[in-house]
């Protein structure tokens, strides 16, 4: 066995499947040697530098695991942004490890700040679908040691939020849509059979379209969760187990 397959590198391993360079056939044996990586020969650290760590989180959650990629977010040992905290940083460093004077080069440095934009895009679910926030997105991506999380962004349309809170049997989202934006908000797959609400009005049960409500273009399925259409306006959605 080479050392590359012994200790198979997670950058050579991400770069591919966010480039969709992997042939189908070959990307669940690509994406099982990075996750192998992360959490077996790493113990959950990453070891990526300015390439890898920008699209290591996108890559692991949009592959369906938010839960490893929040682990090597939340990592208080070394490497990672948890690490830095734990140190003392209140800003970003351009190494992971810690150094003093010049050997850390800079002790404010964007560089590993794509974690930022997936605390937003990812566990809050902002990002828009149009260029200047036209168009919303609304996707939270559930990890199993949150249970709420909340993000406000000041758009070039206004002020847009998404806060979500979830129960052993209830999930609860707000969400603000600028004045002149619309939003298309993808609720997580939570039970087989779900009645969702909005402002106590029940817009679906069991598979079925209920009350119709202003600003609501659309309900139905969509990979196992719930997509909501609305237009501009502020919004409390509740989704509960159907009866």
């Amino acid at each position: 066995m080479s050392r590359i397959d012994k200790y198979p590198n997670q950058t050579s391993n991400v770069l591919p499947l966010y480039l969709e360079m992997v042939p189908e056939p070959d990307k669940k044996a690509v994406l099982a040697k990075l996750l192998h990586s992360l959490t077996r020969l790493s113990d959950g650290h990453i070891d990526t530098g300015i390439l890898g760590t920008r699209y290591l989180l996108d890559v692991l959650t949009e592959n369906g695991y938010p839960d490893v990629a929040y682990r090597a977010v939340a990592q208080t040992t070394y490497p990672g942004w948890g690490y830095m905290i734990k140190e003392g940083a209140t800003t970003l460093w351009e190494r992971w490890e810690l150094l003093a004077g010049g050997g850390m080069n800079s002790h404010n440095h964007i560089m590993f700040g794509s974690v930022d934009a997936w605390f937003y895009r990812a566990v809050a679910g902002l990002s828009p679908l149009e260029p200047g926030w036209e168009k919303v997105r609304v996707a939270p991506r559930l990890v199993r040691e949150l249970a709420s999380a909340e993000a406000v962004v000041r758009t070039p349309r206004g002020k847009t939020r998404a806060a979500w809170r979830r129960e052993e049997k209830a999930f609860h989202l707000e969400v603000l849509v600028p004045v002149g934006a619309k939003a298309s908000i993808h609720m997580p797959p939570l039970w087989s059979k779900v009645k969702a609400a909005e402002g106590g009005r029940v817009l679906w049960d069991k598979d079925e379209v209920k009350d119709g409500v202003q600003g609501i273009s659309y309900v139905g399925p969509e990979d196992g969760g719930l997509v909501i259409r609305v237009e501009s306006g502020s919004y409390a959605f509740d989704l509960t187990p159907a009866d």
